[in-house]
């Protein structure tokens, strides 16, 4: 049976640290972390100030899966390197590759196998990376399918960080995700 995980931000937000668990045996327990980008200079607020919490925590809550959202590429690396070794990640900058912003997915690769992995941008042209039509930055949905080795269940887990400026941008966004969701083939 087919089921659908969704870890969407829909707001910028600071730290959202309560896991969420999905109603299902055994329950699956899902992250979503908005670890705040890398280069902001604020005092007290750096990335060397906090990167020690954001695995802290991580390793605290030991999810299923973890959305994070504005991971830049070194980030994502502090964070793989100083986790346990259990997470694998998934997810390219919001401008292509290893450029911008990521919404990544990290997964529990004792748990669960990578079936298939994708992403899109929120955009009129979601399959050219780096677009934006609605939003004053381009904005990137990660989705990756997973077989619970246990199970034999399989998940679809999305992340995405909506637009912090534009109504407009999150409407579309989310229509837009609802339309692609419906060409994803699920097992």
């Amino acid at each position: 049976m087919f089921k659908l995980l969704i870890a969407v931000s829909l707001t910028i937000s600071s730290l959202f640290l309560t896991p969420f668990v999905v109603a299902s045996e055994p329950p699956i327990q899902v992250l979503t972390f908005n670890i705040r980008y890398g280069t902001a200079r604020d005092e007290g607020h750096t990335w060397d100030l906090r990167r020690e919490a954001v695995v802290g925590a991580i390793e605290e809550l030991s999810p299923d899966f973890v959305g994070l959202q504005e991971a830049l590429d070194f980030q994502n690396d502090f964070i793989l390197e100083n986790l346990n070794s259990r997470y694998t990640l998934v997810g390219e900058g919001r401008e292509g590759g290893r450029t911008g912003e990521h919404a990544s997915i990290l997964f529990d690769a004792d748990k669960y196998t990578l079936v298939r992995a994708d992403r899109f941008w929120l955009s009129d042209t979601p399959d050219i990376p780096g677009s934006k039509t609605w939003s004053d930055l381009p904005r990137i949905l990660t989705w990756i399918e997973v077989l619970n080795r246990k199970t034999s269940q399989r998940f679809l887990v999305m992340n995405t960080h909506f637009s912090h400026v534009s109504d407009e941008a999150r409407s579309k966004s989310a229509e837009l995700i609802l339309n692609r969701l419906q060409s994803i083939d699920p097992p």
